[in-house]
């Protein structure tokens, strides 16, 4: 006589086989989520920095006079932009707009011509007449970002 059905054995390896397989594509599963987590992180970073540099870029092709110039900060008309902690700030009078957060470093350069090398302090405001602006930002699991950009002052009368 032949019995229809499965062995408790049977059953059990079924499950452990079935087991094992759910676990494998959950692992992969919670990598991929994790994937798409970092990624949207730094994406929101990277949108930060290049806000922070169009705002900074813009002020500077506007500028009509540069005083004060020094690696972190710079004075231009009625306006500084400085590093204040991890915060990029830009000040206007009595507003003190954040440019953006999370900022590991802001480094300015200041060059004569575009080929010439940066100038040494103390930055004489009469030579400069480009400025090179970066950028670093911590991002997620405290990856480093750097963005540059250089701006050149031409509507700045010294």
């Amino acid at each position: 006589m032949r019995n229809k059905g499965f062995t408790l054995i049977e059953i059990i390896a079924s499950m452990l086989i079935v087991g094992f397989i759910g676990m494998i594509v959950s692992m992969g599963m919670v990598q991929a989520v994790n994937g798409y987590i970092y990624a949207k992180q730094n994406t929101e970073t990277l949108q930060k920095a290049q806000a922070a540099m169009a705002r900074i870029v813009k002020e500077l092709n506007a500028a009509t006079l540069i005083s004060a110039p020094n690696e972190n900060s710079l004075q231009f008309g009625s306006m500084i932009v400085y590093k204040d902690g991890n915060t990029l700030k830009l000040k206007s009078g009595t507003n003190d707009d954040i440019l953006s957060d999370n900022i590991n470093d802001f480094l300015l350069n200041y060059y004569e011509k575009h080929d010439s090398p940066a100038l040494s302090s103390p930055f004489p405001t009469s030579n400069i007449k480009i400025v090179e602006i970066r950028i670093k930002m911590i991002g997620a699991d405290n990856s480093i970002f750097t963005i540059e950009d250089r701006v050149f002052l031409r509507n700045v009368v010294n």
